[in-house]
């Protein structure tokens, strides 16, 4: 998602005529606006990943709990039950984190 996430190119206009009701916003803060909207697209993408994560949370357990292994079941033992921990933990601060900025943007 940074410079180098999409193709870049520049694109000059020159004595093109735009009338004021097409401008977005006030005059010269076209830029402002175009952070603005990219601001919004970045937090539009870190929802969608947080949904992401939460999809594969259910799947791993889907899976684990159904995986029999040599010590009973995959999602019983310790060591995927502390792994699942610390991924819910992670996926939880993330949903506030971009809970948090969603408030502060809107």
């Amino acid at each position: 998602m940074g410079m180098r996430g999409m193709v870049q190119n520049h694109m000059r206009l020159r004595s093109v005529h735009v009338g004021t009701e097409g401008l977005l916003g006030s005059l010269g803060a076209g830029i402002e606006i175009s952070q603005d909207t990219l601001s919004f697209a970045r937090l539009n993408l870190a929802a969608k990943s947080i949904g992401g994560m939460k999809r594969c949370l259910q799947l791993v357990h889907r899976y684990s709990s159904r995986r029999p292994i040599a010590t009973g079941m995959l999602w019983d033992n310790p060591v995927t039950q502390s792994r699942i921990v610390q991924l819910v933990f992670a996926v939880s601060v993330l949903e506030a984190l971009v809970g948090t900025i969603s408030n502060k943007l809107g």
